[in-house]
This record gives C-alpha cells, structure tokens and sequence, in this order.
C-alpha cells in the first residue's frame, strides 16, 4: 500500500521492524497480492502503532485485523476473495513481476521475500537524492517523486549522478546498523502506478529501461541490528 514516514527506526536482519510484516493473499491463487499486478493497493494506507496496524481505504473505512469482517471488506474492494496475514518466524512467500515492466503480458518472473518478513527481494532499499536530482534534470517533465520508488531509506548524498550504484560490493554504517550493498535495485512497473498526488506515469518506467536498463536505487543486507534516525551520517 501508499508508503509512510518514520523519524526513527529498528532495524533487524529481516528489515525495517514492522515493514512487510503483514500482506494480503490472494485465495484462488495462493499468490500474494502486490500493486505490482493489481493498481488498486496503492490507494489504500496502513499505520502501525505499536504493534497495531490500521488500514485505510480509499472511502475513508479504517479497518483493523481484530475486525470479524476484515477480509470480507478487503475482499469487496479489491473485488476478490483475499486473506488478510502476519508474517510468521520462518514465512518466505514467492511475489511475481513482468519480465518486461511495460507489458503486463511478458513472461512473470517470481522471486521469494526475506525470510520472516514478506520484503521483496532484500532487507533494506536505499536511494539517494543524487540519483533523483540528476533522472529529474534528464526527464523534467515528469515527477520523480521518491513516493513512486519506495525505499527504506533516502540518503541525503552530495555529489551528481547515481553515485549510489559505487557502493555495490561496499558496507556502510548508518546511525547504529551495519549493511552490506549487495546490489542495484531492478525496477519493476510500480514506479508508474498511480497513487493520491502522483499521476499515472509509464514514461517513467520507459525511461528507467531505456536510460538505466531498469536499474535505480540499490539493496543491501542487515549485517547488524541497531537504530536508524532523520539526520543520521551514513559512513563508508
């Protein structure tokens, strides 16, 4: 769902602490669902406090997995039956996306969430707002709103270009927690949804495949637990 913002938190191994811990699974499928195939999820919210999670529907509804009737509402608006679920210990769930991020009809390729946690692909994702400035000054005529690429983390980095994609094969401390970069981030179609106060946009992703072979922002893994805060020093 739409992503929120965060002034301080724990990380642990399997990621953010309450980020992807709860999804929504496809009953006729088994898959989980994702706004990589179905758009309608990024118009909905969710908010943990505490160990709480409110959602909020695009009508205003907020619902509550405490509710009797939670995966019937979620089930009439997404217009199929789903199941609302905790990741659990040793949950490692298969999402899919299009081998080709402009055609919903290319080859789905699947790939399988970190281990007790349902985050796609790896623990942290980071982009900087290098990388953002200099896509906006190639391509002004489109938002590129961090919203549209859902990091973890954005780092405040100085110097011009996608300096984070030097940082492969790097660690890096930030605030309390250790990771190592393992990779660059491959896009899928979801930076084109569109979500409240961001437009449709599949130019965006256009650009992302022919300009950056679909590359921007990179993953890293959690070497060691700790806490991050706004205005941290991330150090090589």
């Amino acid at each position: 769902m739409q992503g929120g913002r965060v002034a301080t938190g724990h990380f642990t191994e399997q990621g953010l602490d309450g980020d992807r811990r709860w999804a929504l699974r496809d009953v006729e499928t088994g898959r989980l669902v994702s706004a990589k195939q179905n758009r309608l999820i990024l118009e909905a919210s969710a908010a943990l406090n505490g160990e709480r999670l409110t959602i909020t529907l695009p009508d205003g509804r907020r619902l509550s997995p405490d509710d009797p009737d939670v995966d019937d509402l979620l089930s009439a608006w997404l217009g199929r039956q789903v199941a609302l679920e905790h990741a659990g210990p040793e949950t490692s769930e298969a999402y899919e996306f299009y081998a080709d991020p402009e055609d919903e009809t290319s080859e789905a390729i699947e790939f399988y969430t970190s281990e007790g946690s349902f985050m796609d692909a790896a623990a942290m994702h980071i982009i900087t707002t290098a990388a953002l400035a200099a896509i906006s000054a190639d391509h002004p005529a489109n938002q590129w709103d961090v919203r549209r690429f859902r990091p973890t983390l954005v780092v405040d980095a100085g110097g011009e270009g996608h300096v984070e994609d030097a940082w492969v094969g790097s660690s890096l401390r930030i605030g309390a927690v250790d990771v190592t970069v393992v990779s660059q981030t491959i896009r899928c179609g979801m930076p084109g949804r569109g979500q409240p106060g961001l437009a449709v946009d599949g130019e965006v992703v256009r650009i992302l495949k022919q300009d950056r072979r679909q590359l921007l922002g990179v993953y890293t893994a959690i070497d060691t637990a700790g806490d991050i805060s706004e205005g941290d020093a991330v150090l090589a």
